[in-house]
């Protein structure tokens, strides 16, 4: 169980939920599980491409976790990796 908030240099949160994910390191491989913990339920959202833009200059962590990032209501929105999050090696 991994708290973002700790990973990315911040006090651990007070988690209102766990969310379990599950996700391959590589086409082809065994799926793995991870769970991480929220402080609000997930929102589904479509996303296109004119809305790629940098990730947040702070913390500077985000970028060792982070596949890209995308706007969404003015915010810039991380897009995790999983096998970085939940990696032995992370």
């Amino acid at each position: 169980v991994v708290d973002m908030a700790v990973l990315l240099g911040y006090e651990p949160q007070a988690p209102k939920l766990l969310s379990i994910a599950a996700y391959q390191e590589h086409p082809g491989d065994t799926m793995k599980l991870g769970a991480l913990l929220l402080s609000a339920p997930p929102a589904a959202i479509i996303v296109g491409n004119e809305q790629a833009c940098s990730l947040p200059d702070y913390p500077e962590t985000w970028e060792a976790y982070s596949l890209s990032c995308f706007g969404h209501q003015g915010d810039a929105i991380p897009v995790l990796h999983l096998g970085r999050i939940f990696s032995e090696h992370a």
